[in-house]
């Protein structure tokens, strides 16, 4: 059990479960054994901004715009006409050539760098951000882990000090009345109580009332807004933590065998087809 300030690869190693796969429960023991679903355009875009406002130090060295190699000399079509096309041979191989030269860095457009660039500026622009930045206690991607409710669990929180505990995100629209759906159809605030108790079962006294969300809008003009979560609603998500827990030690026990934390490589054999049924 512990607070660390590690690289994000080393956190996906660490031991426990995760909120991200703990709350697929809310659905079902087949939803939780799913693969993780592909990274997306938005998922990139929101992975530069994250990094940018809060370890802007790893940038550099998992981003990289590629060159413009549709509107060089170079790229023709197979009949020798001049082509601004990015589908050419010449194209795709010039990309095959970066992209082998540059293992593991990901691929953003200059246009999509200006966009993250501008969010970014706003986030950290924002009082809140700075007044967090001016606390000595502060830190960034913090990675927890400890016990909630007897299972070992683990946390990534984006901002946290001695008084405050903030995620970040970056969204469609950062209006109140949209980013409130997202609010829920994400479970923004599962996520928000799991990193909560973590702290508080690291010995942090932050007060519940002191989590907050910064939503960084994607929507034109820029708009980035800090939301303070409504107590009540952090007591709904705990509600939802127990029931997740609760059905993960049932399934666990009873449903499927939940190896990718325990080494284990076996599963039931029945396992897509049982759904055990739970009153909680």
């Amino acid at each position: 059990m512990g607070i660390y300030n590690i690289p994000d690869r080393q956190y996906r190693e660490m031991s426990g479960i995760s909120q991200s796969r703990t709350k697929r429960l809310l659905n079902s023991g087949l939803a939780y054994l799913a693969p993780p679903p592909a990274k997306s355009d938005a998922f990139r875009v929101g992975d530069l901004i994250d990094q940018m406002c809060l370890t802007p130090e790893t940038v550099d060295d998992n981003f990289i715009i590629p060159p413009d190699y549709a509107n060089c000399a170079g790229n023709v079509t197979g009949t020798g006409a001049r082509s601004t096309s990015k589908n050419t041979a010449y194209v795709k191989e010039k990309m095959a050539d970066f992209g082998r030269t540059h293992v593991g860095k990901q691929f953003i457009s200059k246009e999509e760098w200006m966009m993250c660039r501008e969010i970014a500026n706003q986030v950290t622009e924002k009082k809140f951000f700075k007044s967090f930045s001016d606390d000595k206690s502060s830190e960034t991607q913090v990675a927890m882990d400890g016990e909630i409710n007897g299972l070992l669990c683990k946390g990534l929180a984006d901002g946290m000090s001695n008084s405050i505990l903030f995620d970040l995100k970056t969204t469609r629209d950062s209006s109140i009345k949209e980013f409130r759906r997202s609010f829920f159809k994400f479970g923004y605030g599962f996520q928000l109580r799991w990193y909560w108790e973590l702290a508080v079962a690291n010995g942090m006294e932050i007060a519940l009332d002191q989590c907050y969300i910064i939503a960084a809008g994607k929507q034109d003009p820029v708009d980035v807004v800090v939301f303070r979560v409504p107590v009540e609603w952090l007591e709904k998500a705990k509600d939802d933590i127990d029931v997740c827990l609760e059905r993960y030690k049932r399934y666990k026990e009873f449903a499927f065998n939940v190896g990718q934390d325990e080494g284990s490589d076996w599963i039931w054999l029945n396992q897509d087809q049982v759904e055990v049924q739970f009153n909680v």
